[in-house]
């Protein structure tokens, strides 16, 4: 497969929740919120707190990948047909350095040689890009200007190449030819005038629904997990298991042409100075019917009481390899899960005498703690993935 990798194998699952808003500085004026429905393609809105301009992208119906005739094509783009059944606002540009700035308190390009307020966010991983999403979300909700039922958040696979097309069938959202590209993207064919580097968003010409850098400048992580094998039909979400995370578009030093098309697939799993984001906002999708855990063994389980911090576990796959981790009960409420292969957080959501509740948007991770063992089970879309049995302590 030829898509980017940066970063390892991560763990069997890889979740986020937010941390506790902070955000600092002056806030605009209070608007009222807005209907989540847009009335065109291209319809701009712009009544958030961070002042970020969003285009709506009706509902639809697209052929995602490349057809075999396409040149410069993968193999990771055999082409399906897509419905998307909800329409969603999508950022204008990629999110600024200022925009995370403001919300987010950090600057983790801060030793980038080029600095702008205006370049695009970098240096950001998936767990950072939805963790602005949902800041973001909770903002606006408190300030009362979202829409009620509706969220940030980063788009699927799906939606961003839906968005990038905006209704083109080409190579491009602007046709077949690699010489128009340069004057939509910054990508390796203008790297000498640009500079090594990010540059100022919006520069370029935007696609036809008034999208501005979906190819190049910096690659764009998409919600869910990377999958060789596109999905069609209906609202395709991936399921987001493992840590390779799809990015779309390209970036500023991507030195092929091919490489910046709107089918064009890659992977990653960690940050990079060349793969930011850019926000969605939608109505919340209505979750999947999700089991209860199947009952529980009869034998004497330890309950997790509010002094219990920290789980040990250890399990055999099923290639008979040992392996170890740990949860960690943080003081916000949050659990931080450790595999060895970095750390990741959840949002605990339920709490009782058998077990504890992780969850975010895609999926459950139920945790069921015993005398001798605990119980890691992980549903996603009502399926029961995995169990793992192992040895723990507290501290």
């Amino acid at each position: 497969m030829h898509a980017m990798r940066t970063g390892t194998l991560a763990s069997f699952v890889v979740l986020l929740l937010a941390g506790p808003l902070d955000t600092h500085g002056d806030e605009p004026e209070e608007r009222s919120a807005r209907g989540v429905e847009g009335q065109r393609p291209g319809e701009l809105r712009e009544d958030n707190g961070l002042d970020m301009e969003l285009v709506w992208c009706p509902p639809g119906s697209f052929a995602m990948g490349s057809p075999k005739s396409e040149v410069g094509r993968y193999p990771e783009e055999n082409q399906v047909r897509v419905t998307l059944s909800a329409g969603f606002w999508l950022g204008k540009t990629e999110v600024t350095r200022s925009q995370w700035t403001r919300l987010m308190q950090t600057e983790p390009w801060k030793n980038d040689p080029k600095q702008d307020p205006n370049y695009p966010v970098t240096s950001v991983d998936y767990e950072g890009a939805v963790k602005f999403c949902s800041r973001l979300t909770d903002q606006e909700q408190k300030a009362g200007r979202l829409p009620p039922g509706s969220e940030y958040r980063l788009t699927w696979e799906a939606e961003w190449e839906y968005a990038c097309r905006a209704g083109s069938r080409g190579r491009y959202s602007f046709g077949d030819d690699d010489g128009q590209l340069s004057d939509y993207a910054w990508w390796g064919g203008n790297l000498n005038a640009s500079g090594n580097h990010p540059q100022l968003v919006a520069q370029k010409r935007a696609n036809a629904w008034g999208l501005h850098d979906m190819l190049g400048n910096v690659h764009e992580w998409c919600g869910g997990a990377f999958s060789a094998k596109l999905k069609g039909g209906t609202d395709p979400w991936a399921k987001p298991r493992g840590s390779n995370r799809v990015i779309r578009g390209g970036a500023f030093n991507s030195s092929r042409a091919r490489d910046c098309r709107s089918a064009r697939r890659a992977v990653s799993s960690a940050p990079g100075g060349t793969i930011g984001f850019r926000v969605a906002l939608s109505s919340k999708k209505p979750a999947k019917a999700h089991g209860s855990p199947q009952p529980l063994p009869t034998h004497k389980r330890a309950v997790l009481g509010p002094g219990d911090k920290r789980i040990e576990w250890v399990y055999k796959d099923q290639n008979n390899g040992k392996n170890s981790g740990w949860f960690k009960r943080n003081d916000d409420g949050t659990w931080t899960e450790n595999t060895g292969n970095g750390e990741c957080l959840f949002e605990e959501r339920e709490r009782n005498a058998d077990y504890v509740l992780l969850f975010d948007r895609k999926r459950k991770m139920y945790l069921r703690c015993y005398d001798e063992h605990v119980d890691i089970l992980n549903s996603s879309d009502g399926e029961w993935l995995k169990l793992y049995d192992g040895s723990w302590a507290k501290h």
